[in-house]
Order: C-alpha cells, then structure tokens, then sequence
C-alpha cells in the first residue's frame, strides 16, 4: 500500500495517478471538504480526518503501508513533522512533494509594496496601521489577527466549507466580511475583490503558482496596495520533488511496483475511514 497525505490538487493528482497505474493508494485528507475533493481523482481508500504522530503510525501498520508521499500544503508543518517522525520510526520510504516557489520577472520584482515576513505574529505587526486588512491565509489562522487588531478591521476569504466558516464566526468576523470562495483566482478577480472589501492592505501566503500569489501581487500593484507575504516554512524533508512526473518515475515507486503481486495490480476498494 502507498499512503498519500493529499491535502492539495497536486496530491489529489498523484494518488489519483497512482492509482490509475495500478497501485493500491490509501490517501488521506484534514476536512470532509478535503475528501470530497479527492473523491474526484480516487476511487480506493481515503482517509478523513487529523493525524497526529502516533494515529499515522497506526494506519501505516494496519494497512501495510510501504511507501509514504507527503503532498501536503507548504504550510502544513505540522503534518509533515508527523509523517516524518511516523515513517522514521517504522523505517518506511518517505517522498516529499513540494510545490515550486514561483519564478518572479522583473516586473514582478520591483514591486516595493511587496513586505516579506516569517510568520503570522510578523505578518500583524506589519499591517496594524492599516483600517481595512483583506486576508488570504485560511481560516486556521484568523484568531492570530482578530486577537489584535479587532474583528472589525478584517476581511476573511475562507473556503467555502462549514468549517472555515465556523472558524470565522468563533473569533467574531460578521458575514459581511467573508468572502468564502474556491481558488485561485485571476488578477482581475482579486483587483475587483479588493476593490469591493475597500482593502488597505493584503495578506497571504509564498504558497506558489497553485495558490494563485502571483495573480494576488498583480492585483494589489495595480490598485497601490501594499500585500505582505509569509514566508514559506523550510523543513529538512529528505527526498524532495517539485513536480507530479518527478515523483511518479522515482526509483522508489518502481522498485514498490515490481514487487506487486499481480492479483492486486489495478484493484482498489471504494471506501472512506473517518478519523475520529
């Protein structure tokens, strides 16, 4: 069994890759959102739900997991330090995909409102002149922002999942300034949401070219805006690919196809584990 921890489009593409090549693929996903998404590319097992250390451990045993790709999100450091300490402790292979940084042009460089930062705690300090702060960067970290600047002050673009929305509500941000929409977004689209919220200032995330950043960038140059970045976190992963080929013609996934019984080669079980 390979494990996929899918928590982005790039993961749902390689466990539905896998699969469609023949590999038995359990893939795993935060929200129920997450799942639903990768139902879409998977027919075989996903697993719903957050794992810590020694849950991973556990799956990984009890389904006979060999290989493990964490394809999680950039800033999902959490589950990738479990997944690392999980795989190092059953001594199973670990490929780590991580999404290009983008490749910036001139032009996109010499924007000098562009305010870089290491973390979220950076990223308040930095905008807390600004009235009207238009956020990006999920809906986990929005208590970070409301606890010191107000509720009041923030604009939320959040998934459109209960959840997100919950997260919304707990820290006091009114219906009125949440945009729950899917991404990413054109920079026309961005420009014209800025535009609507009366934003002062935008923050996001060194997410990628799948996040959509150059695009959010674009859009606050074109109206002045000064956007503020958060860096993305750096982990020392090991063996790491940046792209969907990269990783489907290692060595490792070769080495783990040629030693399938035939029986299995292009069989997968239809079935959803929720995590409780």
């Amino acid at each position: 069994m390979i494990m996929v921890l899918a928590g982005t489009k790039e993961g749902r593409k390689i466990a539905g890759s896998l699969e469609e090549a023949g590999f038995p693929v359990l893939a795993t996903a935060v929200s129920s959102y997450g799942s639903l998404l990768l139902r879409q590319n998977l027919h075989g097992m996903i697993l719903s739900g957050g794992l810590d250390e020694e849950n991973l451990a556990r799956v990984m045993v009890e389904n006979h997991v060999k290989l493990v790709i964490d394809a999680t999100h950039p800033f999902a450091v959490n589950a990738s330090r479990n997944v690392m300490a999980a795989c190092t402790r059953l001594n199973i292979p670990l490929l780590r995909f991580e999404r290009e940084s983008i490749q910036w042009d001139d032009s996109d460089r010499g924007y000098e409102k562009t305010i870089w930062v290491e973390h979220l705690e950076a990223a308040v300090l930095a905008v807390k002149e600004y009235e009207k702060v238009f956020l990006t960067t999920g809906s986990s970290g929005l208590e970070t922002f409301t606890r010191k600047l107000g509720a009041e002050r923030i604009i939320a673009r959040v998934l459109p999942t209960l959840q997100s929305l919950r997260n919304c509500e707990e820290v006091g941000i009114s219906p009125a300034n949440i945009i729950a929409m899917q991404g990413p977004f054109s920079t026309e689209l961005n420009r014209e949401m800025f535009l609507h919220a009366r934003a002062g200032v935008v923050v996001t995330k060194e997410s990628g070219k799948t996040g959509g950043l150059k695009e959010k960038v674009k859009a606050a140059e074109q109206l002045g805006l000064p956007i503020v970045i958060i860096k993305r976190p750096s982990l020392s992963y090991g063996l790491t690919f940046s792209t969907i080929n990269e990783i489907l013609d290692h060595k490792v996934i070769k080495l783990f196809f040629t030693s399938l019984p035939t029986i299995i080669k292009g069989k997968s079980v239809n079935s959803l584990i929720v995590v409780k």
